[in-house]
């Protein structure tokens, strides 16, 4: 139910972001002006009210995407095991943690594009966001595949372990009595 709730947000507050941009689009609220210069492309502009609507927005959905991004990691099923592995522990969470910080100065980011004339904000963290996600995946996948891969029965034990046993507490098998039958 959580999840779906936090999913629902995001996609309302997403769309709400792509439809409100391209009403600003269709309604003329871009100022095209011409640069001096060699410059290539005019330069594009917003009005100052769909440019602070928008750096809102923008900065709500940075903050969405921070706030549910750490605990699917531990509600997920990993190679061997339901919840967080090796791989969890060691190379995503630190990748997580690093992506909430990046979201978060997004999100700052954002609404300091929204409230100055300053362009690069926005452009800059939508960047930050995707090479730390892209980077972090790529270092993930490679601990799996060198580190753990190789040894995965002595690097997964204690989560394995761990896992019995929680497994044990949830069905009260740990009270049960273990006797030799003869």
């Amino acid at each position: 139910v959580w999840q779906a709730i936090q999913q629902q947000a995001f996609v309302a507050s997403l769309l709400a972001l792509i439809g409100c941009g391209l009403y600003y689009v269709l309604s003329g609220s871009f100022v095209i002006e011409q640069q001096r210069g060699a410059a290539f492309w005019p330069r594009i502009r917003l009005v100052t009210s769909a440019r602070r609507h928008l750096g809102l927005l923008a900065a709500f959905v940075f903050g969405l995407l921070a706030w549910f991004n750490i605990p699917g990691t531990l509600l997920t099923p990993a190679n061997i095991i339901f919840g967080a592995s090796y791989v969890d522990v060691y190379a995503r969470l630190p990748i997580l943690w690093l992506t909430v910080g990046v979201l978060a100065l997004g999100a700052a980011m954002a609404l300091v594009y929204g409230f100055t004339r300053r362009t690069w904000p926005l452009p800059l963290a939508i960047a930050l966001y995707v090479l730390v996600s892209l980077g972090g995946g790529i270092y993930s996948a490679s601990v799996q595949r060198l580190i753990v891969l190789p040894d995965e029965l002595n690097r997964e034990q204690r989560y394995i372990v761990n896992n019995i046993d929680a497994t044990r507490r949830a069905y009260s098998l740990h009270n049960v009595e273990e006797r030799e039958v003869s």
